[in-house]
């Protein structure tokens, strides 16, 4: 069942998206709108503006724009029916009677899901701390270091050896089958309904605000995967979530480590922007970045927060992550050949995203799990405090084995290593870096700027070398002046001041609008006024093609249609039937010739009266005065 309207336009008073905003990206008030460094791409100059007047947001720089419910299905990576959930949440209305169905793929309501996970987590926990069952899990959890402390933080539990448990415990909670069954944590095996954690210790996954949306479990028998997680769905993707990111912000605010993740824009220090390639700037939050529950919950046990990927690469996803909560990140991977290979990939994406990145040299064969549980934490302790910057991690990880005395081992490296220097948005500092790379290759300086030009086709300052001249973008807008782009103007100076609208469809309708693009616009808010829908995101939905939505948002960001609107709309509107009654009197006039031509003396009649009408409203438009449009409520 689709969310009633009522409901959503509720939700929507009740919530400022500025101050829910606010929760991702570090805001400033200037010239009657708030501006931050943009969440969904790397930037270094503020582009990401949103308007509490018109509870919109845009971005300047990426082109991304909408409402509110727009802006946190992008930020949450959520789906329609979940970010409506998620707002109805904070602004305290009560979805409980509104059927499933379009909340995401599966169509499980969102706040039944959490719900379940949540009270489940509880569950396994009990039993982990009382079930005698449980006594290996225990003594597991005890030998690789993680206190009772540790324990009750992360909610560490057990889930039962019996495999039907799980499924017979929740059905006689009145959950249905079909639920469990969506609920990513059961799967259907030969007619029969299956949990996939029995016999596990277990590890609550919860996202950034702390809701628990998941579960890994760690097998202690040997043969099977020792590592599973709850399937994916709309509500758990395990690219898209970092394990213990939402204890590691509680530690950072409580314990007032630099500025919180809050109010700190990723990258920048005092308005300085930190090179990617730096180590973590001390003024920014810094979380340490590990391969595993364990690690996370070690280093927590130790008064160091961490976040660990799910059983995946750290990937594109994880970088944003870190990016938006304003975190500088400490590789600390175990000391082998994976964990090497694991760091390299990962700092390709923290140097994309311009986070502040250092890398923690761990003892061979040792993660830092081991460390804390073979009783060495201070010295782990130390060795946080110590990273090396990654471009120095990089080179000195993809020189070895490689004789750099030769020409093929120096050309090899360079090959290997210019991707990250290319991944580096800041030109300054990728002529550092390319200055470093030469020295420790012992290459002339320009033969390697010259050599990377090579390889990518470009120089250090990201100008293309060789390249023909490129063609003009095409705007947005219509560049064409005439009658057309007159009558877009208009309806985007009414899309943005959409109070209007209610006295102005009252004059003018679609027809009288020869522009498509116009045309498109009235439709939109036509069926949005019909509906009772009169936010941006309805309005921006409804607009094809793409170019149309973009310039209806970017005018929504800008303050061209704020100034005298109501005496523009008015203007407007009135051109606009006038050009509407003089496209009809020349289609009479049309009409009138070929009657006079074919003798048909009632048509003509006909015709003439017309004209004659349609001349008498045309000289009364003529001679209006043009009022300014009061805005309608009613």
């Amino acid at each position: 069942m689709r969310v009633p309207q009522e409901l959503i336009n509720e939700i929507l008073d009740r919530l400022s998206i500025v101050d829910v905003a606010k929760k991702y990206v570090a805001l400033e008030p200037r010239g009657g709108r708030f501006w931050g460094l943009c969440p969904f791409h790397t930037e270094k100059t503020a582009s990401f503006t949103v308007s509490e007047e018109r509870a919109a947001f845009y971005c300047f720089g990426c082109n991304r724009g909408g409402g509110l419910v727009q802006f946190v299905m992008d930020v949450e990576q959520l789906g329609f029916r979940e970010a409506i959930e998620l707002l109805a949440e904070r602004a305290g209305v009560d979805l409980r009677g509104v059927a499933g169905g379009g909340g995401g793929e599966a169509g499980v309501p969102r706040h039944t899901y959490v719900d379940l996970c949540n009270r489940l987590a509880g569950t396994f926990h009990h039993l982990f701390l009382t079930g005698a069952e449980a006594s290996a899990a225990r003594s597991y959890v005890a030998g690789r270091g993680i206190d009772k402390k540790a324990v009750e933080r992360f909610r560490i539990g057990w889930a039962p050896r019996q495999a039907g448990w799980l499924h017979r415990f929740l059905r006689n909670k009145n959950y249905s089958d079909e639920f469990l069954l969506q609920s990513g944590l059961f799967v259907q095996r030969d007619g029969q309904i299956r949990a996939i954690f029995w016999g596990r210790v277990m590890f609550p996954i919860s996202n950034a605000r702390g809701e628990v949306i998941a579960f890994g479990g760690r097998s202690l028998e040997e043969g099977g995967p020792k590592y599973v997680n709850s399937a994916e769905s709309a509500m758990f993707r395990k690219a898209e979530q970092l394990y213990g990111l939402d204890l590691a912000l509680t530690w950072l605010r409580d314990h007032d480590e630099g500025s919180t993740p809050a109010a700190t824009s990723a990258g920048r220090t005092n308005g300085a922007v930190v090179s990617p390639t730096a180590l973590p700037d001390s003024t920014v939050p810094t979380v340490a970045v590990v391969e595993g529950y364990t690690d996370v919950i070690a280093l927590a046990s130790i008064g160091v927060p961490a976040v660990a990927p799910l059983g995946t690469a750290f990937g594109s996803h994880h970088a944003r992550l870190m990016k938006r909560h304003g975190l500088s990140a400490l590789l600390a991977y175990d000391a082998d050949a994976a964990g090497s290979a694991a760091a390299l990939r990962s700092l390709h994406e923290l140097i994309r995203q311009e986070v502040p990145t250092g890398v923690v040299e761990l003892p061979a064969g040792a993660d830092p799990a081991d460390i804390v549980a073979a009783g060495n934490g201070d010295e782990l302790h130390e060795r946080l405090k110590s990273p090396i910057t990654s471009f120095q991690y990089i080179i000195a990880t993809t020189t070895v084995g490689k004789d750099l005395r030769t020409p093929e081992g120096k050309e090899h490296t360079f090959r290997e290593i210019h991707p990250f220097v290319q991944d580096v948005e800041s030109v300054i500092t990728r002529e550092a870096l390319l200055q470093e790379l030469a020295l420790q290759l012992g290459v002339d300086f320009d033969v390697a700027r010259q050599e990377y030009a090579r390889l990518t086709g470009r120089g250090t300052d990201g100008r293309a070398r060789h390249a023909r001249t490129p063609r003009v973008q095409e705007s947005a807008a219509p560049s064409a002046a005439g009658p057309e782009v007159a009558e877009l103007r208009l309806m985007l100076a009414i899309a943005v001041n959409r109070e209007f609208f209610k006295d102005v469809r009252n004059q003018i309708s679609a027809e009288d609008l020869g522009d498509k693009d116009a045309r498109g616009l009235f439709i939109a808010l036509e069926d949005c006024f019909r509906r009772g829908e009169d936010d941006t995101d309805s309005v921006a939905g409804r607009l094809e093609p793409e170019s149309l939505r973009r310039l209806f948002l970017q005018k929504l960001a800008s303050d061209e249609f704020t100034d005298r609107a109501d005496t523009y709309i008015a203007s407007g509107v009135q051109q606009i039937r006038i050009g509407a009654l003089g496209r009809r009197r020349e289609e009479i006039l049309v009409r009138l010739r070929h009657a006079e031509r074919d003798q048909a003396e009632q048509e003509v009649s006909e015709l003439l009266a017309d004209k004659i009408h349609l001349d008498s409203e045309l000289e009364r438009l003529r001679r209006e005065p043009v009022l300014p449009h009061e805005p309608r409520q009613d």
